[in-house]
């Protein structure tokens, strides 16, 4: 009576995840497996050979069932981040991202010595809200040019955000800040006008 019980919880459980993937309700279904299993291994004092085999065929399947439920959450994972239709980009306030960007970019002292140039890549998410989260380097040219990048991408103002349906909607984005031979010299110039 009991294993009929939870094996129906189970199976409603598990149709409704396959609906919605709501990570408690994947939570349940793993309890609901879990006292199955119990359930079928309690009530009988002698260990039949059937009965192992039967919980360890059902330990069997919780963990193939687990597996099946983290491909689909990548899958959807990657279904989402890679054929999101965005009707609206995001837009940068005043519409010159690069400008701000390049405003508010400086040149290390502590990288003067190796004289690095280029571009280092900043990936980070626009919100639903606008505002930037998780800025990361995507590709970067030295620890210390790449941390300037990072804490120019964090202090931008908050983006218009992005738009699918009419809805906004959280999107990454990434963005390049430049380090260039005339900030170097600039830099060089300021540090030996500042020694005594």
């Amino acid at each position: 009576m009991k294993k009929d019980f939870y094996r129906t919880i189970y199976r409603l459980l598990a149709g409704a995840t396959k609906r919605v993937n709501w990570q408690w309700l994947n939570h349940w279904k793993m309890a609901m497996g879990v006292s199955l299993i119990a359930a079928s291994c309690v009530g009988t004092n002698k260990k039949s050979p059937a009965t192992q085999e039967s919980a360890e065929t059902m330990i069997t399947t919780l963990e193939d069932i687990q597996e099946q439920e983290k491909k689909k959450v990548e899958e959807k994972q990657i279904e989402s981040t890679c054929y999101m239709i965005i009707e609206d980009m995001p837009g940068f306030p005043g519409g010159n991202a690069g400008g701000y960007i390049k405003a508010h970019t400086y040149y290390p002292a502590s990288a003067l010595k190796e004289g690095k140039t280029g571009k280092v890549y900043v990936q980070f998410t626009i919100e639903k809200d606008g505002s930037i989260q998780n800025p990361r380097i995507a590709r970067g040219i030295h620890p210390a040019l790449d941390s300037v990048a990072l804490e120019v991408i964090s202090q931008l103002p908050k983006f218009q955000p992005a738009k699918s349906r009419g809805e906004p909607i959280a999107v990454n984005f990434t963005l390049p800040v430049t380090f260039t031979l005339e900030m170097l010299e600039k830099a060089k110039l300021q540090e030996e006008s500042s020694k005594p």
